[in-house]
């Protein structure tokens, strides 16, 4: 009596097995990455030791990029006019410091097209003094 027949159904089992466990693996780890894809929300009446929800937004859109590191994280800034929070220069309204990737970035948008506007331009400044 061989044991090459069962042994070979045994091994091919095993493999079988592994490679079904790695998949699944991989499914996992990529699902996770999908699930901790977090969304922030910016808005003029808010406040940057808020959590960032749409019922506790950050206030500063600074806030928003410092907290969105993630891939496929999504800020939404709300309707209002953010402006670059006293920085003389550069008049940047705020810096990127993560982007996600290719195919999973990191997005910023408006919750309205064409309402929430970012202004290099300090609105708290008295321009009759510059």
């Amino acid at each position: 009596m061989s044991l090459e027949g069962p042994m070979s159904l045994l091994l091919k089992t095993c493999a079988d097995k592994a490679l079904h466990c790695i998949a699944l693996l991989l499914i996992s780890l990529t699902l996770a990455s999908l699930a901790s894809a977090g969304t922030y929300y910016v808005s003029t009446s808010g406040s940057d030791s808020n959590p960032g929800t749409q019922s506790a937004p950050f206030r500063h859109v600074s806030k928003a990029a410092l907290t969105a590191t993630q891939a496929g994280d999504t800020v939404i800034v709300m309707d209002g006019t953010y402006d670059n929070e006293g920085v003389v220069a550069p008049n940047f309204v705020v810096t990127l410091y993560y982007s996600g990737t290719s195919g999973n970035p990191i997005t910023f948008k408006a919750q309205n097209p064409g309402k929430a506007i970012l202004s290099g331009f300090d609105e708290h400044l008295d321009h009759d003094e510059l």
